[in-house]
């Protein structure tokens, strides 16, 4: 009742608003890495999991799932070469996955061959892409860069699965293919997506140039949607990210990030320890273990052989 007394006003302390996501999101964003900032994230990961320290794994570690929008720029200080780098979650109030913008690559001086070979280098050594899905805009310069991926592979080189970029269909192919071509139609599609994940926030955005090129892009008057003025390197990495999310057809990356990231319910838990667990029923005080239909056939057949045995 007190916050409807004039004038009240209510003060959060340091202490007290530490968990808020702003809070947690300054407190890693800013300043060095520290070994505090280490110790932290490895308590926040065993309560997340419900593990203690010393059961934690590499796995666990790089477990984290990840969607990455990917823009090329022809490097010649004019468009830029864009990854957003949005982490999977769950939200648990809504009930539905959130995509949470934790890293951002802009840059319009890298030719493409050189964006290409610095994202080999960041997909082996910084991620699992196992855990990632890459969106590739493959209208103008996307062929340049897989062909330099390809050339590195025929080249002898070590490289990352290729199956973690998502392709997409084409219908002058009639076929799947790497990346996502823009037409008219797809990308006001595409365009229409996006909104509705800023206006559900699945979409955050912390990121000052990003909320200027999305205050600047728009609808002309033949229909397509580009910059008003500037440029829109970095609203199209995220428009590129919603159409794969929306209209995903050629895998179930994001389904699979439902049903891994989505909380068990205690019913779940107490059936899934029931199926894990070989010894799943008690009786007078003793834990048995309850047969398949195999093991019943074995004992029945050594019964038969007995039997043939003692008849003989």
């Amino acid at each position: 009742m007190l916050h409807k007394l004039k004038n009240a006003r209510f003060y959060t302390t340091t202490g007290a608003a530490s968990s808020l996501n702003d809070s947690v999101d300054h407190f890693y964003q800013t300043g060095e890495w520290t070994e505090r900032k280490s110790e932290r994230a490895v308590i926040n990961l065993c309560k997340k999991l419900k593990k203690y320290g010393h059961h934690l794994t590499i796995d666990d570690l790089k477990n984290d799932k990840f969607v990455i929008g990917v823009d090329i720029g022809e490097g010649l200080e004019e468009d830029y070469s864009t990854l957003k780098i949005r982490k999977v979650v769950y939200n648990k109030q809504t009930k539905r996955l959130n995509y949470k913008l934790i890293g951002i690559f802009h840059d319009n001086t890298y030719s493409v061959q050189d964006f290409a070979k610095n994202l080999v280098k960041f997909l082996m050594t910084e991620v699992d892409t196992d855990n990632i899905k890459l969106i590739v805009e493959n209208n103008n310069y996307g062929a340049e860069l897989f062909l330099t991926i390809e050339m590195m592979k025929m080249s002898g080189e070590d490289l990352f699965d290729e199956f973690c970029i998502a392709q997409f269909y084409r219908a002058s192919k009639e076929d799947f293919e790497k990346g996502i071509r823009w037409n008219k139609e797809n990308k006001k599609t595409a365009v229409r997506n996006y909104k509705t994940f800023i206006t559900t926030q699945e979409f955050d955005d912390t990121h000052p140039e990003s909320i200027n090129e999305s205050m600047n892009f728009g609808r002309f008057k033949n229909g397509t949607y580009a910059a008003q003025y500037g440029h829109d390197d970095l609203v199209m990495a995220d428009i590129t990210i919603a159409y794969y999310i929306k209209n995903q057809t050629y895998d179930s990356f994001i389904k699979d990030c439902l049903v891994e990231l989505k909380p068990l319910t205690e019913k779940e838990i107490i059936e899934k320890e029931r199926k894990e667990n070989k010894w799943n029923y008690e009786h007078n005080g003793f834990q048995l273990k309850k047969h398949t239909n195999k093991n019943k056939n074995s004992i029945m057949q050594e019964k038969l052989k007995k039997r043939y045995k003692m008849d003989n």
